[in-house]
């Protein structure tokens, strides 16, 4: 996945915020990796890395937010912590 990825750049696109969306959390992480590798020539996958920032899995939103960083030179944080004491509103 990662050379198909990688050759395609930008028209890859809608194949790897497809992946993002998987019921699979290895896939999400994995596919979220990835776009973290292409960096800025995917810019068109941020809206749907930022929806990863509230993924159920810590290890897809710790990847989320490596990629965004990557593709957009921006910190994004995940906006929430599952311990009840640390939530952020």
């Amino acid at each position: 996945m990662f050379a198909v990825g990688k050759a395609a750049g930008a028209d890859s696109i809608p194949a790897l915020t497809g992946a993002l969306a998987s019921t699979n959390s290895e896939l999400r992480q994995r596919t979220a990796d990835l776009l973290a590798g292409i960096g800025p020539e995917v810019k068109g996958a941020v809206p749907s890395l930022k929806q990863r920032l509230a993924d159920p899995e810590p290890r897809v939103v710790a990847m989320a937010a490596i990629a965004l960083f990557k593709i957009d030179g921006q910190a994004h944080g995940a906006g929430h912590d599952r311990r009840p004491e640390r939530r952020v509103a």
